[in-house]
């Protein structure tokens, strides 16, 4: 929501790829919680983080998806969360791996939505990487030695995943076995590049919530995404 409002009030942006496509998050309760799925938590209070924000699009979808209509309240970060839900705030808080995933694995709360156990979400792109249209134009190499540098890393990753394991624990500060878990979230088919997916409904949804004033018609979509810098 945040690239379309800012594009439209005019900043020099450019959508350059894809960043997630299907949604990372996850949605859990209290291990003591009666609700065991998300269908459970009609009429209740489900955390997101801001308005605009990709747990908010991902929530609002869900609700949908499972024709649920829960009362969607802007928390904050993953920590505000954990402690609305522990404190009986909120039924549900979100999160995203690894954060949380020691607890769930502790038994301290209980998973009951994760994105990308609904085929539906993968329909739409919920974050991308943008770049400044004036950047982009005078240094376009720059912009494609950087997609390029991006993929090979990204195609380095996931074809030694015992190497960079370790890393990846490291630099979460999390155990390995939480690590290996956290990645099943990230598979490699969520992180391509391209194509950009669900602009239309993402337009719809900026629109409905106030973040656009008009819809953007297909002319300034085309102007808006520019995928020209990614390695062919």
């Amino acid at each position: 929501f945040g690239v379309l409002g800012a594009y439209e009030k005019g900043a020099r942006i450019k959508i350059v790829s894809a960043n997630y496509t299907g949604s990372d998050a996850f949605w859990y309760v209290k291990a003591d919680s009666p609700y065991k799925n998300f269908k459970d938590l009609a009429g209740k209070k489900v955390g997101f983080s801001s308005p605009g924000s990709s747990t908010h699009l991902v929530l609002l979808r869900l609700a949908e998806i499972t024709q649920t209509k829960v009362e969607a309240v802007p928390i904050g970060g993953i920590p505000e969360n954990y402690t609305a839900v522990m404190t009986g705030q909120i039924a549900a808080g979100w999160s995203v791996p690894p954060q949380r995933l020691a607890e769930s694995k502790q038994g301290t709360i209980r998973i009951v939505a994760r994105g990308f156990d609904y085929p539906e979400l993968e329909k739409v792109t919920l974050r991308v990487n943008i770049g400044n249209a004036d950047f982009l134009k005078k240094n376009p190499g720059l912009a494609k030695a950087f997609f390029r540098a991006y993929k090979r890393a990204m195609d380095y990753n996931y074809a030694h995943l015992k190497e960079v394991l370790p890393e990846f624990a490291k630099m979460n500060k999390t155990p390995l076995e939480i690590a290996e878990e956290a990645l099943k979230f990230f598979p490699p088919k969520a992180l391509a590049l391209s194509p950009v997916r669900g602009l239309d409904y993402q337009v719809g949804k900026a629109l409905e919530f106030g973040f656009l004033k008009k819809k953007l018609d297909r002319k300034q979509l085309e102007d808006l995404v520019d995928l020209s810098y990614l390695p062919q």
